[in-house]
């Protein structure tokens, strides 16, 4: 379960559920430490600020020390009269008991949102070991086509993996660079598909009526005498704010544009074994439904991290398939004449010259210049572009001599994208949201 609103509604309703109805009264005179407990439901992912979501705040012995202290408290101040069904706090004793119950409740909540977290990796056992744990139960289906429901379950299992923490904390989605997400997920999004929203949106509207509305903990409003004659239209209410939520989730205050940095150490070799002449990054356009594939600026730099003279570089933006066909190229022509001797590297050089000058036709932008920064902007890019560093020129005498030339180099890339559909749609749903609550409002008769 990875929204914060799911996680406080499912763990405030069950908590909500299970506590005796004492209790509830109780948190009904102590309406700010019920909310400060419910916080404990999400206060796990309290850890995304540090960095490292979903490491060690998701083990296990954190709650359980919260409630041994809960229970030692309990049992130390409890009474036969705190226990009494028809009894409400009525002593210092009565309440620290109260207090005890609730910090075993706190922990409760913490525990439970580690058991909702448990289908990705945790290190649930930590300090103990940092090894992460990640435990499902699956059912097991197969067809039935004569049933009138297709699916059959034959089988329940229980899945129990463990990874290490290095490689489990850097595969969840938070914790990785936009490049990092790409590589591992395929993408740098998270898909949540329609259903699972509608679920959390109606999980949170279950707990908005069964949990908010008894343990609301604003003192009640005297209220003008004009709003006593206000009433509304539930159906027309419930769908205007679900529009209004809608169109702020579409994120018009991000702005028109979504920015991306990304950043790469590599270096440029060229020896007679050796020949690595580029660096690069890919642009991935988005391309979803409601927000068009359309990267208006790109901007990159490109830094040579070194004194020596040996290289004469350029910084270009190709498409994908031009940078793909050049490589597998160039790997040919290198296999075929390295240079290794003068007549191989006259011939080398020719190859080369001529690769670059097909690469350099199909450029969208190149800085020919010894500057270090290339710009491509104003446009509307639809396919995966690729921003590159590659070596112009080398020193010959040094590579037929056998020695390898190295530079290390840091190539940088920012991209400013258009979501001026979401944006718009966004902003519309906000004002039809808005719209849509004034209908519902009516005047008593």
């Amino acid at each position: 379960m990875t929204l914060l609103p799911s996680h406080l509604s499912f763990e405030g309703i069950l908590l909500w559920s299970l506590i005796p109805q004492t209790d509830k009264k109780r948190f009904m005179k102590h309406k700010y430490l019920f909310w400060i407990i419910i916080l404990f439901s999400i206060l796990p992912d309290a850890d995304i600020f540090l960095g490292i979501h979903r490491g060690l705040s998701h083990s296990l012995l954190p709650p359980l020390i919260l409630a041994v202290i809960g229970v030692v408290v309990y049992l130390g101040y409890h009474t036969d009269t705190d226990s009494n069904t028809n009894s409400l706090i009525s002593t210092k004793r009565d309440l620290k008991s109260f207090y005890g119950r609730s910090t075993v409740y706190a922990s409760f909540l913490w525990l439970v949102h580690i058991l909702l977290d448990l289908d990705y990796p945790l290190a649930i056992f930590y300090p103990l070991s940092d090894r992460l744990y990640q435990i499902n139960f699956v059912y097991l289906v197969d067809l039935a086509p004569w049933l009138f429901f297709p699916l059959m379950i034959v089988g329940i299992n229980l899945e129990v993996n463990s990874v290490s923490y290095l490689q489990g904390i850097k595969s969840f989605f938070v914790n990785l660079s936009p490049s990092q997400r790409v590589e591992v997920f395929g993408t740098n999004v998270i898909p949540i598909t329609i259903e699972s929203f509608f679920f959390h949106f109606l999980l949170f509207l279950v707990f908005i009526n069964i949990v908010v509305k008894p343990m609301n903990p604003l003192p009640k409003i005297n209220l003008p005498k004009w709003y006593n004659q206000i009433k509304f239209d539930g159906i027309v209410l419930g769908l205007g704010f679900f529009v209004l939520i809608t169109g702020f989730l579409m994120g018009p205050m991000i702005g028109l544009y979504t920015h991306e940095h990304r950043t790469i150490d590599s270096s440029f070799r060229i020896s007679p074994e050796v020949f690595s002449p580029s660096v690069a990054l890919t642009i991935e356009p988005s391309n979803f439904l409601l927000q068009p594939s359309t990267v208006m600026y790109i901007e990159g730099s490109l830094l040579i991290q070194t004194n020596e003279d040996n290289f004469k570089h350029i910084m270009l933006v190709v498409d994908q398939h031009a940078y793909n066909v050049f490589i597998s190229d160039l790997r040919s022509v290198f296999k075929v004449t390295p240079p290794n001797t003068t007549e191989n590297m006259v011939s080398f050089r020719e190859s080369y010259k001529n690769l670059r000058e097909h690469l350099y036709e199909s450029a969208l932008a190149m800085n020919l210049t010894s500057t270090n920064s290339t710009v491509i902007s104003t446009r509307i890019l639809n396919k995966p572009l690729v921003l590159m560093g590659l070596i112009e020129d080398w020193n010959d005498s040094i590579v037929l001599s056998g020695i390898e030339i190295e530079s290390s180099i840091q190539l940088s890339i920012s991209v400013k994208t258009s979501r001026l559909t979401l944006f718009s749609l966004g902003l519309g749903g906000i004002i039809c949201g808005v719209i849509i609550i004034l209908i519902s409002v009516k005047l008593k008769k």
